[in-house]
């Protein structure tokens, strides 16, 4: 097997991949310069950007006749044009939108049939990227002209959110209810619940037990990154999508006060008690500053914005995502939401009645009849 690879990305999902891939024997090249396939997955919208569009990005580093296929959460648009970009300098490039089956599943990404990859792209493109990721994963969806499996991919993200926070309110209520033998404390997905269908049975034990960081390498801030592209592409089309949309506000949330490398199945953690979130290091205290993000460690960044070569210390430099033609490790969580709290707390800024922006004088709800500014 002649052709080789390089991934360029989030380590959490890349690693697994990659190592299945050398597995099903293709090799693993040194550089961007020398892979015959590039394969990058960006968790973050202006990341995914950055990647391709900076001067020593990967548009301007990979030679033509070469494969890219990008495996990154996006909208369409971003798609068709990153697309464009490269047809301009010879390079095939395909759309395929990682998505898991089960967000939780303790194989994550090391699994095949745990692993969907929506296609999209020129048909000879397409089938030498097929015959790729069909080693890597059970299910190949062929999805049509460009922009095609990013929007597909959207529409999962939007149905996705809705599972993960309807799993989650509906196992903390359960979980509430200690001590009372007609509410059996077990996972929603079993007897007498048998809540949870499409795969989601790992993610409901998870918010059962709590166990907030084990991650299957699927992480909150991945969660975050296609719930947000949902909303991005929503936005590109004029679309309000209220419900999908609350679900991004509590991610970002708990992503923000310290929870951004837990499970997705953290966002329960806003149920929880303070002393609880506190113990998984998600401390709410932290969205009074009003700063516009946090590194790893939670210290405030005051470089005022998003340039990730701004030099405050807080952000991926280009050095550090392109050295070696490799990752030089996890791409920290840009929080970047500029929501400011004033020292309302998770669920203050979540009761009825007000708006889950309440600082945007331009609320996308009011499309929908609902003037908060009433309230």
């Amino acid at each position: 097997m002649s052709e080789s690879f390089v991934f360029i990305g989030n380590s959490e999902g890349c690693v697994p991949l990659a190592t299945s891939l050398m597995q099903a024997g293709y090799r693993n090249a040194e550089s961007l310069e020398e892979a015959d396939a590039v394969f990058v997955y960006c968790i973050g919208q202006s990341i995914h950007e950055d990647a391709f569009f900076e001067e020593e990005g990967i548009l301007a580093t990979v030679g033509e006749g070469k494969l890219i296929i990008d495996l990154s959460p996006a909208t369409p648009n971003l798609a068709k044009e990153i697309f464009a970009m490269s047809s301009l300098s010879d390079i095939d490039y395909v759309e395929a939108p990682v998505s898991l089956v089960d967000i939780a599943d303790e194989r994550g990404y090391a699994y095949a049939g745990n692993v969907v990859f929506r296609v999209a792209g020129e048909t000879d493109p397409c089938d030498r990227a097929q015959a790729m990721l069909e080693r890597i994963s059970q299910q190949v969806i062929r999805c049509g002209a460009p922009g095609s499996a990013q929007m597909a991919k959207c529409a999962e993200s939007v149905f996705l959110g809705a599972k993960v926070a309807a799993i989650a309110e509906a196992q903390m209520l359960v979980n509430a209810m200690n001590g009372m033998p007609e509410h059996p404390q077990v996972s929603i997905a079993q007897a007498p619940y048998g809540l949870v269908a499409d795969g989601m049975d790992a993610f409901s034990e998870t918010v059962f037990k709590g166990a907030f960081k084990d991650t299957a390498g699927y992480t909150l801030e991945t969660f975050l990154a296609e719930v947000s592209a949902a909303q991005l592409a929503a936005e590109d089309l004029n679309l309000s999508l209220p419900m999908s949309q609350s679900v991004q506000y509590i991610a970002e949330l708990v992503a923000r006060a310290g929870g951004a490398g837990l499970s997705a199945a953290a966002v329960a953690l806003v149920y929880a008690e303070t002393e609880t979130a506190l113990g998984f290091g998600v401390d709410w205290t932290r969205l009074d500053t009003g700063s516009h993000g946090f590194d790893d460690d939670g210290d405030e960044c005051e470089c005022g914005g998003h340039d990730h070569a701004c030099g405050c210390g807080h952000h991926d430099t280009e050095e550090e995502l392109w050295e070696d033609g490799k990752q030089a490790g996890d791409l920290d969580f840009d929080g970047g939401f500029h929501l400011d709290f004033d020292g309302v707390d998770a669920f203050d800024a979540l009761s009825f009645g007000e708006s889950p922006y309440p600082e945007d004088p331009e609320n996308p709800f009011r499309g929908y009849g609902d003037d908060w500014s009433s309230n």
